[in-house]
């Protein structure tokens, strides 16, 4: 039903059930477009009022990366100082989640930002109002163009007071070449979730007494050394999802209300357990640091003369890369395997790996994206240049 006016939008809420003793059911909130705040201010005052703010602190531009776990939000101005930042927003892939309800989340995290920023700041900074100059966003999942249109289309009719310009794009923008990055269905090697769900799955095999021949290729560790520790990780899984069997995981993995970021956030608890040594953790985390670098391995055929005779420079991006201390006895492995393989077949290959972290949000390139796609600021030249940080090294 299309509830949307000129002056009005509504924005829609699920109703999941209804309960009888309330005389009222949120059906929705009505939020105000900027065709109706246009017309019930003059234009006098309008201009007046933004001459005021942009004259303190300039355009204000805001910027999102979306990850399919979760997400981070930025605002600058035009100069690039960063004003706000809030990390550990929800997940916003709308392959997932569907167009509405992550415009929505961003929406409602956009405003909910804003109002914090001003209460905390109310005394020593000009407020931010509605709408910012762009919303850049750099989403996971946001690779075809037809629905990138549908959720800028979305935003555009149910949320016009954001923004005065939207821009979207994946979080692969600028790529030269890429490997993996289909889903948790297709590829999600590595992951978060790809993590969670590899000691859900050890944990059935073990139960049903199909460890062995369930991961031929894996050289699982040694079954009757690891009984108590993978009925610690079975213990800690079950409590992390407030169950009390693995038969009710069904309901989570298969439901409808299934959400990857909730599964994938188990890693951050296997994680705690591998650095005490639990050995079916530490033996996922290897696999999945295996994984990871054999990415770097299938995208070397794409590497400049440079990578070869100098390093191959990798920037870490990303909450499991804080388990890196997990992670890294894979990478060694994959990456010493590659050179091997690629030794016996006479191909070239890179000896030397470095790992960088960066030292601000990719949400703010986002921010940067979007402020170019109006027109009269083209040229504005934003000051601002994101450096990064050697991490650590890897020499094979």
């Amino acid at each position: 039903l299309e509830q949307t006016t000129n002056n009005y939008s509504l924005i829609s809420t699920l109703i999941r059930c209804v309960d009888t003793c309330k005389h009222t059911i949120c059906i929705g909130k009505i939020v105000r477009s900027n065709y109706l705040s246009n017309k019930m201010i003059s234009n006098n005052d309008k201009e007046e009022m933004q001459n005021k703010c942009e004259e303190k602190c300039g355009k204000i531009f805001a910027g999102i990366e979306g990850g399919a776990t979760c997400s981070t939000f930025v605002l600058i101005d035009s100069q690039g100082n960063l004003l706000h930042q809030l990390s550990g927003g929800p997940g916003l892939n709308f392959l997932l989640d569907g167009v509405e309800s992550t415009a929505d989340k961003i929406a409602r995290w956009l405003r909910e930002a804003i109002v914090e920023k001003n209460r905390r700041e109310h005394s020593t900074s000009t407020p931010i109002r509605l709408p910012v100059a762009a919303l850049g966003m750099g989403l996971s999942g946001a690779e075809n163009t037809a629905t990138n249109t549908l959720l800028l289309e979305y935003l555009r009719s149910q949320h016009g007071d954001l923004a005065e310009a939207l821009f979207l794009t994946s979080d692969a923008v600028a790529a030269v070449a890429t490997f993996g990055g289909w889903g948790h269905l297709v590829g999600d090697e590595g992951g978060a979730f790809w993590i969670s769900m590899r000691a859900i799955r050890y944990i059935f095999s073990f139960d049903d007494g199909m460890l062995e021949n369930s991961f031929p290729n894996n050289s699982m560790i040694d079954e009757n050394e690891a009984v108590q520790d993978i009925q610690t990780v079975k213990e800690n899984l079950l409590k992390h999802f407030k169950i009390k069997t693995k038969e009710e995981l069904m309901n989570i993995l298969y439901g409808p209300n299934f959400q990857k970021s909730y599964i994938a956030s188990f890693t951050k608890l296997l994680a705690e357990l591998g650095l005490n040594n639990n050995k079916l953790a530490t033996k996922i985390f290897f696999d999945a640091g295996y994984s990871l670098a054999a990415h770097i391995c299938a995208i070397r055929k794409h590497f400049d003369e440079e990578f070869y005779t100098n390093k191959v420079p990798i920037l870490l991006i990303g909450s499991v890369f804080k388990s890196w201390q997990l992670l890294r006895k894979g990478f060694e492995r994959c990456l010493a395997t590659n050179v091997s393989n690629c030794l016996k077949k006479n191909q070239r290959t890179f000896r030397k790996v470095a790992f960088y972290r960066p030292t601000s949000s990719p949400a703010i390139g986002a921010a940067i994206l979007g402020a170019k796609q109006q027109l009269e600021i083209n040229t504005t030249n934003i000051n601002l240049f994101s450096e990064k940080l050697p991490f650590d090294e890897i020499i094979v």
